[in-house]
């Protein structure tokens, strides 16, 4: 059985079949307990009821014996005369009693099987027996069968149409509940038929696919996790094809550059002057370090980023910074400034990936602040960890393109784009290191004021 339709059908009718059995079992036993039990009870009225109307006309327990038939009444005789009351005898003597009477001492006058009559009653009889009292007075007792009352035709009857009834109605209820089975599997498992055909179209390639999501239980939950899945799909599908369409790009103007060169050089047209040759190493380089760049997205991605982790100080980090770009920015005319707030701050972290990030950020900063400007590195501690700052005075990034600055080979027109001899892949290299080190990186800026970068790294414990 393939149908997860027909097990759900198939557990509910079980379900539902188990509990009709086991329902009916105990009504139809407890119906004909308490149904027996009302018939001793209405039959024991009525001996109790003669006995007092005895008692009240004699004053004792003299000839009531004469009055009952001591024998017990057979069963046939028992379905006869069960119905209106006990008819007379022939004779003018009542029906016969299941029934003994004992007087206030204990001496049997109406022999209930088990004590003949005149003698004494055993305590355990009489413990069971009924009292009979006249006002506060004890006068006697009624001695209680051992057998069951027998059961007129009526009365069968009446249990097996007590029995027909529970029968059919425990086959209504299996067929009602195959009937809602078959609705709720239909209404419950469509969302899951669904999203088996949009998983199947996902497979085929056609990521674009959204089920409707028509609940707020389990299965309501599961087609939206879809819907954000195929979705992000889609998005991670686009931006690799966009991925490889830049990467091809950013491949295909070096190789140009330096096949054309080869090719001049090869057929004499041009000679090989030193110019040509840097200019042919410049290119080949900047195929390298895209080369490089996208081998390290991809350990990233992986992680398997090669990472030397240890417990380290961020200051020695950035002084390095700072030292290896006061050349760049003194030919700027930038004044690059490194502030380190609060006492010494650690990190558990590899102070070489740590400075990769750094002089990424640093060499954007400078490359887009005027002459006159500042690029400031500060680290600071607050209530989340380390905090380091990379902040300049430059043209600052529009607010339509900052969301998208950490994606791989993003390009804008304006200020911030895509600089000649860069792969374009700094900043999601940077965003991947920092996460690898458990932080975050974040950016605000300011168009025509400045942009900053945070880094906000866990500290070391101590």
């Amino acid at each position: 059985m393939r149908s997860l339709s027909a097990k759900l059908v198939l557990v509910l009718v079980g379900v539902c079949s188990v509990q009709a059995v086991v329902v009916a079992v105990y009504v139809r036993e407890a119906n004909r307990r308490a149904f027996t039990e009302l018939l001793e009870r209405e039959s024991l009225e009525r001996f109790r009821a003669q006995m007092l109307r005895h008692y009240e006309r004699t004053g004792s327990w003299d000839g009531v014996a004469e009055s009952f038939d001591r024998r017990p009444p057979s069963r046939d005789a028992m379905r006869e005369r069960r119905g209106s009351g006990p008819p007379p005898r022939p004779g003018g003597r009542p029906a016969p009693t299941r029934y003994g009477l004992a007087d206030g001492s204990g001496i049997v006058h109406i022999s209930a099987g088990r004590t003949p009559e005149g003698r004494y009653v055993p305590e355990d009889e009489l413990e069971a027996a009924v009292p009979l009292e006249v006002g506060e007075q004890l006068a006697g007792y009624i001695l209680l069968p051992t057998e069951l009352l027998p059961q007129s035709a009526e009365q069968q009857a009446y249990l097996r149409q007590l029995d027909t009834g529970l029968i059919i109605g425990g086959l209504g209820a299996v067929l009602c509940a195959l009937l809602v089975g078959v609705g709720v599997a239909r209404f419950s498992l469509r969302p899951l038929r669904e999203l088996n055909a949009a998983t199947r179209a996902v497979a085929q390639g056609d990521l674009q696919q959204e089920v409707q999501v028509s609940s707020a239980d389990e299965i309501g939950q599961l087609a939206q996790a879809f819907n954000t899945m195929s979705a992000a799909l889609a998005q991670a599908e686009a931006a690799r094809q966009q991925m490889t369409a830049d990467v091809a790009h950013e491949l295909r103007t070096p190789i140009t550059v330096i096949a054309g060169y080869l090719e001049a050089l090869a057929d004499e047209d041009l000679s090989a002057t030193p110019e040509r040759l840097r200019m042919m190493h410049a290119e080949a380089q900047r195929l390298k370090r895209l080369v490089d760049d996208l081998r390290t997205l991809s350990l990233a991605d992986a992680g398997a980023l090669p990472m030397q982790r240890a417990v380290m100080s961020v200051a020695p980090v950035l002084d390095r910074v700072a030292q290896a770009f006061a050349q760049q920015a003194a030919a700027g005319e930038i004044a690059l400034q490194v502030e380190h707030e609060g006492s010494d701050l650690r990190i558990d972290g590899d102070g070489e990936r740590l400075y990769q990030v750094l002089a990424n950020l640093v060499v954007n900063a400078l490359r887009h602040t005027p002459s006159g400007g500042v690029v400031t590195v500060c680290s600071r501690q607050d209530a989340a960890g380390i905090a380091i700052e990379v902040a300049d005075t430059g043209e600052g990034i529009p607010e339509d393109a900052l969301p998208h600055i950490f994606e791989r080979l993003y390009r804008r027109e304006g200020s911030r784009h895509q600089t000649e001899g860069q792969s374009g892949l700094g900043l999601a290299i940077a965003r991947s290191i920092v996460q690898a080190h458990g932080g975050t990186i974040m950016a605000t800026s300011t168009v025509g004021k400045g942009t900053c970068f945070t880094l906000q790294l866990p500290e070391a414990k101590r």
